[in-house]
């Protein structure tokens, strides 16, 4: 049940000190994804899918047999056909263009073929039913392709875009074997003046990049693509040694920038403290970190059954319900109703999804409402003043409202919804005239409002607020992260203006601008009940306090990531605890609110329902079991607490396995119960591969080399260390290496696993020939014997008979 009305002791907690920045990849996209069945057709041959790499804008599918290359070209709706609706009038939304280029490698023994996948990566990535949910790797190996040789696909860590592919030679393999066959939808096939393959489509180019060729013993071999028709392969001008081990290394791309496919447009957390964000690229997804930082899954942004994506070209937004870790999330517009579903807390589809209201198209931001646990949907419609629904929990439907009854205007769109610790909803419109860049603050009917007033500004535009973001990609969204509130005052921020509001008038307390920035170029903002105000900022989370009548600068809190000039979208504070959720143009991370330590926060029941306690954890490693403590920071006690589904009883509970936890604490001075939850993630113990040149040649002093060419397990982030007693090296490779007793530990940098190999370096001794011949003449037709002692060396030893000139050599 909820609490109720009676008075109650607050205890703030100790603030959380950990923090965590991930830079880049943030949705964890740019991996090999297994197909549990989700890729099944998109290949209209039948041929079986077995892993895919699918971010969103790059679609690149691995079969038995090769590589299949899709091109896809999306056409949203356009301002003259979003017109046309609103004027009534029905459209046609043109498809999809998909193009499909395949590179099979020819003359290749498909039947000897195995595939291995290997660099397993945290997260899975969800699309529906748990059925579909697919492991992520950072590699995959073809082995035996051809004769002696295998092919490895990897994600280049120094690109944002594209795949690395190696063909390793084995010694005795022919390089002339290697034969990649091109065809399907493309126009030719082409070399360029700088020696790259042009693969011209209708749409983007298939670029495969000059190769890079070396020798197991990382000497460079001189190599180049030949091209004969629509089939590649590889010619060396100065030769190589055959009998060494060699890697061709080029680079294949299909499109030219993918920037904004990681970028995190909104932000949000629940109250075990993990972090959940949304954006991508088409089709949008969510991303859930648990509390240490920790990627753990990842929601593709598409529903296998019943078909469902978060649509193409329209950004919208979602929210996480957080009592039970679960998320909701929609369509930008849809012009037969735009629909919402509901993840669970593991990022499945959780058989919820809205019905369509034709009347209601789009949907552009989410709200949470803490003392109901009510999740609302705000948006619009481009043929009623609809603009927020809430959904029904049993059936699904959508139960439109206005909050402007009297205004009968079609496109009445909300940009952005904060809601205060009394359960008090403001919101901000865009678009239709009347309410477009006015600030109103909800009655408590949700049908209605207490007043209507003007931000001071016009900088919100119909479809053009969040696409604005510094990199956006090509699309539409009213939305944009710019609402505030707290007991005192509500607050509007559009990237470059900031003001403050009278929350029972709506009329303009006090304004300023920030110096330095653009408006709607980055956004977000927050505010704890000292009138201390985090906004969003270039590089860092800019930082104000509002006096009542002035805005007074304080120090910014620094993003941390690797890329200075990286823009914030959003910014979300959990007041009792003290820390910030941030994300922005490829980043995501959590942060101290410094300025806010000191803030004694507000009593009120959205912060008395924070689910009444706190949860800590101790992560799980390679050799222990996790544990979790649970602490009541509401309420007057007694305590009691269960865990589901171990039954322990207490604060603390021990020995729990990877999973997700659910305590339920119920106070019984108060008469209420409360929840949380406790995630632990599953972590592989660590392993690696190492391959190493045990035996030098002769001469070969300080030549050895060695090197870690796989890791499984771990976090996905590892630190290495070389020894043998003298030396000390912390890369992944080595070189140079004298004769002697080696060792190589591997480190996992979350969990501290260790991998530790021992390894040996050998020199044969030098060798010498004592030797005596049978006869030191003889005539053809004769033989000769030499006798005598080798030392040194590795036997079996060869002999070479040469002839002096002309005749010949013999062996």
């Amino acid at each position: 049940m909820r609490a109720g009305n009676n008075p109650v002791t607050y205890y703030p907690l100790t603030p959380v000190t950990h923090s965590f920045v991930a830079s880049g990849d943030v949705f964890g996209s740019r991996v090999f994804i297994e197909n549990k069945g989700q890729f099944d057709s998109k290949l209209k041959n039948g041929e079986k899918i077995v892993y895919a790499y699918d971010t969103g804008d790059e679609h690149i599918y691995f079969t038995g047999k090769g590589v299949v290359y899709e091109l896809r070209k999306s056409f949203p709706i356009t301002e003259r056909q979003k017109e046309a609706i609103e004027e009534g009038k029905s459209i046609v939304q043109k498809p999809d263009d998909v193009y499909l280029v395949t590179m099979n490698w020819h003359g290749a023994s498909t039947e000897s073929i195995s595939i291995e996948a290997g660099l397993k990566q945290s997260h899975y990535i969800t699309y529906g039913a748990a059925k579909y949910n697919s492991s992520t790797y950072k590699k995959i190996t073809y082995k035996n392709v051809y004769t002696n040789i295998d092919v490895v696909y990897s994600i280049p860590e120094d690109k944002g875009y594209g795949v690395k592919y190696s063909f390793i030679l084995h010694p005795g393999a022919k390089a002339s074997d290697i034969k990649m066959l091109y065809s399907g939808d493309f126009d030719k096939v082409k070399k360029n003046n700088a020696g790259e393959i042009i693969i011209k489509t209708p749409l983007d180019d298939i670029i495969e990049h000059v190769p890079s060729s070396y020798t197991s013993d990382s000497i460079k071999v001189n190599s180049e693509f030949s091209l004969h028709g629509d089939t590649l392969g590889f010619v060396f001008p100065e030769g190589y040694d055959s009998h060494k081990t060699l890697i061709i290394d080029p680079w294949v791309t299909t499109i030219s920038s993918l920037a904004a496919n990681t970028y995190a447009y909104d932000v949000d957390y629940d109250f075990g403290g993990n972090t959940f964000i949304y954006g991508g690229s088409t089709p949008f997804k969510i991303a859930f970190y648990n509390s240490l930082g920790v990627l753990i899954w990842t929601f593709s942004g598409t529903v296998v059954l019943p078909v469902f994506t978060t649509g193409v070209g329209y950004i919208s937004n979602f929210a996480v319900d957080k009592f039970t870790s679960k998320s909701f999330t929609g369509q930008g517009f849809v012009s037969g109703g735009a629909q919402i579903i509901r993840l669970d807390a593991f990022g499945n589809y959780d058989n919820f999804l809205s019905t369509q209201n034709g009347s209601y198209r789009e949907i552009w931001e989410f709200g949470f409402h803490c003392l109901t646990a009510d999740v609302y949907i705000l948006g619009g419609g481009t043929n009623s003043n609809l603009c927020a629904a809430t959904i029904n929990s049993v059936t699904s439907a959508l139960n439109v409202t206005t909050f402007n009854p009297l205004n009968p205007a079609a496109g009445q769109d909300i940009v952005c919804n904060t809601i205060d610790d009394q359960g008090n909803i403001f919101v901000v419109f865009a678009g239709a005239v009347g309410v477009s860049n006015k600030l109103c603050r909800v009655n408590a009917g949700f049908n209605n409002n207490l007043w209507l007033q003007p931000t001071g500004y016009t900088t919100l535009f119909e479809s053009s607020n969040k696409s604005v973001y510094a990199g956006a990609p090509v699309g539409s969204s009213n939305g944009f992260n710019c609402l505030a509130v707290n007991g005192n005052y509500l607050y509007f921020y559009d990237g470059s203006n900031l003001a403050a509001y009278n929350k029972t008038t709506g009329t303009v307390v006090a304004s300023t601008t920030v110096p330095g920035l653009v408006n709607k170029r980055q956004g977000g903002i927050a505010v704890d009940d000292c009138d201390n105000l985090y906004i969003g900022g270039v590089g860092n989370i800019i930082t104000y306090h509002f006096t009542g009548t002035s805005f007074a600068t304080l120090t910014p809190i620094a993003l941390s990531t690797t890329v200075l000039t990286q823009y914030v979208f959003d910014i979300k504070l959990n007041k009792n605890t003290k820390m910030l959720y941030v994300c922005g143009s490829g980043f995501v991370g959590t942060y101290q609110a410094s300025i806010s330590n000191t803030c004694a926060t507000a009593l009120g029941m959205c912060l008395f329902n924070q689910g009444g306690v706190g949860a800590s954890s101790t992560s799980i490693t390679c050799a222990t079991l996790g544990s979790a403590t649970v602490t009541a920071n509401a309420g007057t006690g007694p305590f009691s607490y269960t865990w589901i589904p171990t039954g322990q009883t207490g604060s603390v509970a021990a020995g729990l396995s990877p999973g997700i936890y659910t305590v339920i604490v119920f106070d019984a001075g108060y008469n209420a119960t409360y929840t949380t939850t406790v995630f632990f993630t599953s972590l592989i113990p660590l392993g690696a591969t190492l391959n190493y040149s045990g035996i030098l040649n002769c001469n070969g002093a300080g030549n050895g080399t060695a090197n870690i060419s796989a890791i499984s397990g771990g976090s996905g982030s590892q630190s290495y260390l070389w020894t043998n007693g003298l030396t000390t090296q912390t890369t992944s490779a080595i070189s140079g290496l004298s004769a002697g007793n080696y060792s190589v530990t591997v480190t996992d940098a979350l969990t501290g696993c260790v991998f530790t190999q021992s390894f040996v370096i050998s020199q044969p001794l030098a060798m010498t020939l004592f030797m005596s011949v049978s006869s030191p003449t003889a005539c053809v037709g004769d033989s000769i014997t030499v006798a005598g002692m080798n030392t040194g060396g590795s036997p079996p030893y060869t002999y070479t008979w040469t002839a002096g000139p002309p005749s010949p050599t013999y062996q």
